[in-house]
């Protein structure tokens, strides 16, 4: 709240936005290491958010492939260009798939773009798929904070699933909503 704060300033407003948070006037989103003004709630969507991250293990591969699944990407020069329809199949890949035994699902498909989210990059990348399909393999360049959006936006899908909260609070729905939306932003 100032440019240069001394110790004393900041120990005053963080004393100020102790108290607010203690009010609830505002929130603190870890994930982003935000404050936001909201209405009162009776609902803490920070505490259920926290809660259901913590509980999810799956593997970040599995919760992008069922929440945010990719579509097939068109080749639309080559369209333009050449009057012929192509387009290649896209899905996420980490560790557990053997890049060797790779094959597109469509036997129309033109080829398969792979969206690594593993920690570890693969050492070689074969030309082809199995099915012989050019592949080309794409790297995530901050999987960290990849982890974290998506923990996010999948925690958000559940609450707004199965909070019974949510019915009659308005305040929590409409928070709720506006990060899903934030969340499917990015």
């Amino acid at each position: 709240m100032c440019d240069r704060p001394s110790e004393a300033q900041i120990n005053y407003w963080q004393q100020i936005i102790d108290k607010l948070l203690k009010q609830n006037l505002i929130t603190h989103r870890r994930q982003l290491d935000e404050l936001r003004i909201w209405q009162g709630s009776d609902f803490n969507v920070d505490s259920e958010l926290s809660n259901y991250i913590e509980q999810e293990r799956s593997p970040l591969v599995k919760l992008l492939s069922l929440h945010r699944p990719l579509r097939s990407l068109v080749a639309q020069r080559h369209s333009y260009q050449k009057g012929t329809l192509r387009y290649f199949e896209r899905h996420y890949l980490d560790n557990s798939q053997d890049l060797s035994q790779l094959s597109c699902s469509s036997v129309d498909a033109d080829g398969f773009v792979g969206y690594w989210v593993g920690k570890e990059i693969p050492n070689s990348v074969p030309p082809t798929t199995n099915d012989g399909k050019p592949l080309v393999i794409l790297s995530a360049a901050n999987l960290d904070i990849l982890r974290i959006r998506t923990l996010e936006f999948v925690a958000l899908n559940n609450i707004k699933k199965t909070a019974k909260e949510l019915q009659t609070d308005g305040v929590a729905r409409k928070e709720v909503n506006y990060r899903l939306q934030e969340a499917k932003n990015f």
